[in-house]
C-alpha cells in the first residue's frame, strides 16, 4: 500500500513524506504572483497546518480566482484537497497547475502519488516516470516509483530505482528494506513499460476503475531507468483506495519542530524543507543562510544543518552539544539524523548518528538514540541504545544497547547489552551481554 502524508509550506516548498520512504517537494514560485498572494497563500498553509481547512479552503480559492494562472495556488490548494481524501479535487488542482508549469517535476510527482493511492496505480507510475524526465535524481519521485514498480511486479526495474535513490539516501532504513524485499523476488519480475510521456492531458476526470484501454503500454526510447525489454505483462487488477490510506492521510498533519540553540548565530542550511525565522518564511534552498541567534526558528520537512564550532542546539527531542570550537557537524531535522565530522560531542535522542573523520577525530557520547554508526578512529559512548555499529579502528563504551556490532579491528567494551556480534578481528569485553558471538578472528573476553 502506497500511504502519504502531506507537510504543508508558504510558497516556495512543499513536502510529502510517506511510510515507506520520504517524498520531498519544491513548488517553485511563478513569476505572477504577487506579494500580497504569497501573503494569503502563507496564512492559508498556516490554517491548513491547524486542520482550519474550511477558512483555509476560502484563502486558496481567493487567489485562485483573482490569478487564475497562479500554479502556486493550485498546486497548495491540490495539497489540501488530498490531505482532506479528496483525491479528485485535488487532481483537478494539480491538472491546473501543470497546465502553468508544464515542467515542474514536483507536480508531476504529487500527481502520481495521489493517482496511485487512489488505484490507478499503473498511471501513476507514469506521471511519477515523467517527474524523473524532468529530474532525475529527485529522491522523491525515485523512492515513489520504486515502490509503484514494486506494487506493479516490476521487481527488477523497483531494484534499479532503488539504487539511484540509495546513492545520497543511504541511511534510509526503509528505503535499503524495501529494496531487499524487491530484490529478494527477481525471479519473478515483469516488466512496465512507461509509454509516452504524460501531460497535463492525461490527468483524469474521474478516479472510478480504469479499463486496460485507458492506460496505453508503449515504448519510450530512452526511460530514466534502464530497462530490460521483455513481453508486455497483464496490466494487474486495479486497486481501490481504502479507508485507512484515507484515514491515514487525514491524521498526518504537518510537523513543525522548533529549533532551539546557544552559541550558534548564522548558519547554513538546504534542503526541500520549510524553514520559519520569527516572520520570515521560505524553502531551506531559497534562504541559504539562518541566523539562529534572532529569535524563534521552527522548520518543517527536510531541513539539512551545516555547523562549525561550539554550542549547543535542540530540534523537537533531538539534542546536541559541541563542547569545542572544532567541532564540524550537520544535522536534518526531518529524519533525526546528526552526522560528526569533527570535534567532541553529546547526544541525546537522535534516529541516527554517523560518526565519520572528516576534518578531525569524532569523540560522541549518545543517549537513547535508534541507531549509531562509527568508523575511523571515532569514539563512541552509547547509552540505550537500539543499534551500535563501529567499524575501522573505531572504539567504544556501549552500555545496555541491542544488537552491537563490531567489525574490522574495532574494540568495545559492552555492558548489559542483548546481542553483541563481533567480527574480523575486532575485540570486546563483555559484561553480562545476553547472546555473543565471535566471527573471522574476532575477540571476545569475559568482563572482569
Amino acid at each position: 500500500m502506497l500511504a502519504c502524508h502531506k507537510q504543508l509550506s508558504i510558497p516556495g516548498s512543499c513536502a510529502y513524506s510517506a511510510t515507506v520512504f520520504t517524498c520531498l517537494v519544491s513548488v517553485q514560485q511563478p513569476a505572477q504572483a504577487s506579494c500580497s498572494d504569497n501573503a494569503v497563500l502563507a496564512e492559508a498553509n498556516r490554517l491548513a497546518s491547524k486542520r482550519a481547512y474550511a477558512e483555509a479552503d476560502k484563502l486558496y480559492r481567493r487567489v485562485i480566482v483573482e490569478t487564475p494562472d497562479n500554479s502556486t495556488a493550485h498546486h497548495l490548494y491540490g495539497r489540501v484537497l488530498a490531505l482532506q481524501g479528496n483525491y479528485e479535487g485535488a487532481l483537478q488542482q494539480y491538472k491546473q497547475s501543470l497546465r502553468f508549469s508544464p515542467k515542474d517535476s514536483e507536480i508531476y510527482n504529487d500527481i502520481g502519488v495521489v493517482l496511485s493511492i487512489s488505484g490507478r496505480t499503473e498511471l501513476g507510475g507514469k506521471f511519477l516516470h515523467r517527474a524523473l524526465e524532468f529530474n532525475g535524481r529527485f529522491a522523491s519521485a525515485l523512492n515513489n516509483l520504486g515502490v509503484v514498480l514494486d506494487k506493479l511486479g516490476a521487481y527488477r526495474q523497483a531494484s534499479e530505482v532503488l539504487l539511484i535513490a540509495l546513492e545520497n539516501q543511504r541511511l534510509n532504513n526503509k528505503i535499503v528494506e524495501l529494496k531487499a524485499k524487491v530484490d529478494a523476488k527477481l525471479a519473478d519480475s515483469k516488466t512496465f513499460d512507461f509509454g509516452p510521456p504524460v501531460s497535463w492531458q492525461d490527468v483524469p476526470e474521474s478516479l472510478k476503475p480504469a479499463e486496460p484501454a485507458e492506460i496505453p503500454a508503449i515504448a519510450v526510447p530512452q526511460p530514466v531507468v534502464a530497462i530490460t525489454p521483455t513481453v508486455e505483462p497483464a496490466p494487474p487488477k486495479t486497486e481501490v483506495a481504502n479507508t485507512n490510506d484515507k484515514q491515514w492521510l487525514a491524521e498526518a498533519t504537518p510537523l513543525f519542530l522548533d529549533l532551539k540553540s546557544s552559541g550558534f548565530a548564522k548558519v547554513a542550511v538546504y534542503g526541500t524543507g520549510l524553514v520559519q525565522v520569527g516572520n520570515v518564511s521560505d524553502s531551506a534552498d531559497a534562504l541559504g543562510e539562518v541566523d539562529l541567534s534572532s529569535g524563534k526558528v521552527e522548520i518543517s520537512g527536510e531541513v539539512v544543518f551545516d555547523l562549525n564550532g561550539k554550542g549547543e542546539l535542540q530540534v523537537g527531542n533531538y539534542k546536541v552539544q559541541a563542547k569545542n570550537d572544532n567541532c564540524v557537524f550537520s544535522i536534518n531535522g526531518e529524519n533525526g539524523a546528526l552526522t560528526c565530522y569533527a570535534g567532541d560531542f553529546a547526544a541525546a535522542n537522535w534516529s541516527t548518528i554517523e560518526a565519520t573523520r572528516g576534518n578531525g577525530k569524532v569523540t560522541i557520547d549518545a543517549d537513547h538514540c535508534r541507531y549509531v554508526y562509527a568508523q575511523d578512529d571515532s569514539e563512541v559512548g552509547a547509552r540505550d541504545c537500539d543499534q551500535v555499529t563501529l567499524v575501522g579502528h573505531a572504539q567504544g563504551t556501549i552500555d545496555r544497547c541491542g544488537v552491537v556490532v563490531l567489525n574490522d579491528r574495532s574494540r568495545a567494551i559492552a555492558r548489559s547489552c542483548k546481542k553483541l556480534t563481533v567480527m574480523a578481528h575486532a575485540r570486546a569485553r563483555a559484561w553480562e551481554c545476553e547472546e555473543v558471538k565471535e566471527l573471522d578472528h574476532a575477540k571476545v573476553e569475559a568482563g572482569e
